[in-house]
């Protein structure tokens, strides 16, 4: 490189309370090995006190609810895993820029002067708008290096469906913009890749054929972040795709988007980060993270994610708590919970279903290899 020191990720600060949001909660009660779990495991190790505010709590049970919609309740999971861990705690009071959805946990974060754990990036970009600690779990675990089997954390992500993105972020050692040819970013067999022509000084998309389908123009700077997107939405007729780039922290975005043939299938969900998959071209400079998933970003998942440090869109747990929500079992007064690794395979299946088999009798002995937990 050249010598530049580089951000990839924003340290957690040294508070002594951790403030825990409702989908980290879920995350960390319903996946024995999850990153939310893994996240209050390291929290706790440091002595770190976690609590969440009352109305964090409800929407947690409101949320399981849902979840279950017609299966046996599995609130006893929240209790037995998180009950003597979390405090539940009430902050009153008022933050301009904080939504009301949100003031309850952000003033508690406020109050214990401790830094909120969430995955709601909205709230992270509203959080460092008013100049109070919020982190995500993948930054929590990247700076504790506490990491889930089979999770990375510079690069994630559990599928992709009918609609879908890549995201990264990364920057160009200078020889990308000396060295005339193309520098591949991402690829993916199914829907294509993404590579920068230092001759036309532009980002393209090719397609599954190699055929280019994507120009956007923009000047790299060495050793300069950017944010780049790959958005794609499958209808019946024509897959319709959209290809941004920014800096990060900017919001002189750079989008061009086209169509191109129906997917007739989902895509994988490989991707090959730095490279493609033949005729290797990769690219040269530093990555700060990489995700996938199958939806298409929301503008306040893209603006959060590109502002800031570290931060990316949110797949590590949001795809996932739904699968783990039907893979969860109460039985008396033992409980058992899925792996991550079978709540992300559960999430790879594709429709008509989310789950094979409706009910406990129905589900595989493959899917929870333990005894049951007392």
């Amino acid at each position: 490189m050249n010598g530049t020191q580089i951000s990839t990720y924003r340290p957690i600060p040294q508070v002594e309370t951790a403030v825990l949001d409702a989908n980290v909660l879920l995350d960390a009660a319903l996946i024995v090995d999850g990153v939310g779990a893994n996240a209050v495991a390291a929290l706790n190790a440091r002595g770190v006190k976690l609590v969440t505010s009352a109305r964090a709590w409800e929407e947690l049970h409101e949320t399981l609810s849902k979840f279950r919609n017609g299966l046996a309740p599995i609130d006893a999971i929240v209790d037995k895993v998180l009950a003597g861990k979390v405090e539940i705690r009430t902050a009153e009071g008022s933050l301009s820029k904080i939504s009301d959805h949100d003031r309850h946990v952000a003033l508690l974060a406020a109050e214990c002067k401790g830094c909120l754990l969430t995955e709601d990036l909205e709230l992270i970009n509203d959080m460092n708008a008013a100049s109070l600690h919020a982190r995500t779990l993948r930054e929590t675990l990247y700076e504790y290096h506490s990491l889930p089997s089979g999770i990375i954390p510079a690069a994630h992500g559990t599928a992709f469906g009918a609609d879908g993105h890549i995201f990264a972020k990364a920057d160009a050692h200078l020889d990308i913009l000396g060295e005339s040819r193309e520098w591949n970013l991402f690829a993916n067999e199914d829907l294509g890749r993404v590579a920068y022509d230092s001759r036309l000084r532009s980002f393209c998309f090719f397609g599954a054929d190699d055929s280019p389908l994507l120009n956007v123009p923009f000047e790299l700077q060495p050793d300069v972040t950017f944010a780049i997107a790959l958005d794609y939405a499958t209808g019946s007729s024509s897959t319709t795709f959209s290809l941004k780039v920014c800096y990060q922290g900017s919001d002189d975005v750079c989008t061009v988007s086209t169509r191109a043939a129906a997917l007739k299938r989902a895509p994988r969900s490989d991707v090959r980060w730095l490279n493609r998959f033949e005729k290797p071209e990769g690219w040269k400079g530093h990555f700060q993270v990489g995700t996938f998933g199958p939806y298409r970003l929301s503008r306040s998942s893209w603006r959060s994610s590109r502002r800031l440090v570290g931060v990316a869109p949110s797949t590590l747990t949001a795809d996932l708590s739904f699968c783990a929500a039907l893979l969860c079992d109460v039985k008396s007064d033992a409980v058992r919970r899925p792996t991550w690794s079978q709540a992300a395979t559960l999430s790879h299946i594709s429709a008509p279903g989310f789950y094979p088999g409706t009910r406990a009798k129905e589900r595989e002995a493959s899917w929870f290899p333990d005894s049951w937990s007392s």
